[in-house]
């Protein structure tokens, strides 16, 4: 009769993620999300007020609604810390990270929509 059998080979089970790490690497995402389209809003759109005007034209409303709303930007950083903090998952601030990471391949590219296509649509005519 052989030997007593050996243990069963398990897998290491991954470490769990580090909440905190998560929650603050989305708010990293959110917030530079927040300060890239802010300078857009601060900075890009008056140049092209000056360039629509060039035109004879007016600024068209995505951009003016852009001009007015673009601090609601700052919301992408408070909506990760929200949910990071009080949803009551256990995995939550994986979820805020996660967010706050895509924020800014979604918010950059839609402000800078915003801006870009009227012009393109000027461009046209």
């Amino acid at each position: 009769m052989p030997g007593p059998l050996p243990p069963p080979l398990t897998r290491p089970q991954p470490p769990a993620p580090n909440r905190r790490v998560w929650l603050l690497i989305g708010l990293a995402g959110s917030v530079s999300a927040a300060l890239v389209v802010s300078y857009i809003g601060l900075a890009v759109v008056p140049q092209f007020e000056s360039v629509y005007r060039s035109f004879g034209a007016q600024m068209p409303a995505t951009s003016q609604l852009f001009m007015r709303f673009f601090g609601l930007a700052w919301l992408l950083p408070a909506g990760v810390l929200a949910i990071g903090r009080c949803w009551p998952r256990p995995n939550a601030p994986v979820i805020a990270g996660v967010l706050g990471l895509v924020a800014p391949f979604v918010a950059v590219p839609v402000a800078l929509l915003l801006i870009y296509l009227p012009l393109f649509r000027l461009a046209d005519v």
